[in-house]
């Protein structure tokens, strides 16, 4: 959960405009996938069926005086394995997520923010 924040934090600092206020709280995450244990770590198994990420989250968005809004969404990328953008450490274990918020982030919250 660490790692998300702060692969959400580093959104808001590239997307949102400033004097911009958004907190988000993650809900529910279900990473792509299914586990399987080898110890000492785990492995996910990746079919691109229905093994796709989800994330349920809410948000609370304030900017420049107007009143907060607070919205809950479920976000999930059913494509995750055709969205194989580059930028991103394959070997990553939260690849698929984290791609998945970037597109969401961009989608709901990128007007007026830095390109990358």
């Amino acid at each position: 959960m660490l790692a998300l924040e702060r692969h959400l934090v580093q959104l808001g600092e590239r997307y949102l405009p400033p004097k911009t206020d958004l907190r988000i709280e993650v809900l529910d995450l279900d990473r792509a996938g299914r586990p399987r244990m080898n110890l000492p770590t785990e492995v996910r198994i990746v079919t691109g069926r229905a093994d796709m990420p989800c994330i349920e989250l809410q948000y609370s968005l304030t900017a420049e005086g107007q009143p907060a809004q607070t919205r809950k969404e479920r976000v999930c990328d059913p494509e995750y394995l055709e969205r194989l953008a580059p930028g991103y450490d394959s070997h990553d274990p939260l690849v698929y997520e984290k791609r998945m918020l970037d597109r969401w982030f961009r989608d709901r919250f990128a007007k007026g923010g830095k390109a990358p």
